[in-house]
């Protein structure tokens, strides 16, 4: 199996299964948070694999430096967790884990900025899945900041319930669709003439 295919696999798993997670944890389920953290790793993990190998239309250098970024960003989170697990006392006291977690954040933030708009560039299905990636984070924006305001109008309740339902489709749609560009182009080299047995 090539190096694309188990990218692709491994983000667009991971995908599906933080969102799993996530929704396990609005319930109540003791067992979301495990889930997420799982899937987690399994993101940064394709997205690293994708950073080392990538096939088209995910070979060029931007958007390597930016899954590349993505993954680092992905791995401080969970450092962060890690952090925040062994610590007996509360976590916002702890240097290293404000670290992780801010570094985090904004590598994260940046990595799929950078991978968005990289993909965005590219015509056909690769600016779809971009166009996704990069609204769905956007639309999570914008509902935490209409959810700031809903003590004064409680409308913005219902606005915002919506932008946080469709911010989740952009981001399952666009991290599958990451994921099945991997796949499709791997597949793409594999049937070229002289490639098989290229790991």
């Amino acid at each position: 199996m090539r190096f694309g295919r188990i990218g692709g696999m491994l983000i667009g798993g991971g995908v599906v299964l933080f969102v799993l997670g996530y929704a396990l944890m609005i319930v109540g389920a003791a067992v979301g948070s495990p889930l997420t953290g799982v899937a987690t790793a399994l993101i940064g993990s394709g997205a690293a694999t994708l950073c080392a190998a990538g096939p088209r239309p995910l070979e060029g250098k931007v958007i390597r430096v930016g899954l590349g970024t993505l993954a680092v960003g992905l791995a401080s989170l969970l450092g962060s967790s890690v952090v925040a697990a062994i610590l007996t006392y509360d976590p916002l006291e702890s240097l290293p884990f404000g670290v992780l977690l801010i570094g985090g954040f904004l590598a994260m933030a940046l990595g799929s900025l950078v991978t968005a708009l990289s993909l965005v560039r590219v015509p056909g299905l690769s600016r779809v899945v971009g166009s996704l990636f990069l609204a769905g984070p956007l639309l999570f924006l914008v509902a935490g900041t209409i959810g700031s305001h809903v003590a004064d109008v409680p409308f913005l309740s219902v606005i915002a319930g919506a932008l946080v339902i469709l911010g989740a489709i952009g981001f399952v749609l666009g991290g599958t669709g990451l994921g099945l560009l991997a796949i499709r182009g791997d597949r793409a080299v594999a049937s070229r003439p002289g490639s098989a047995g290229v790991p």
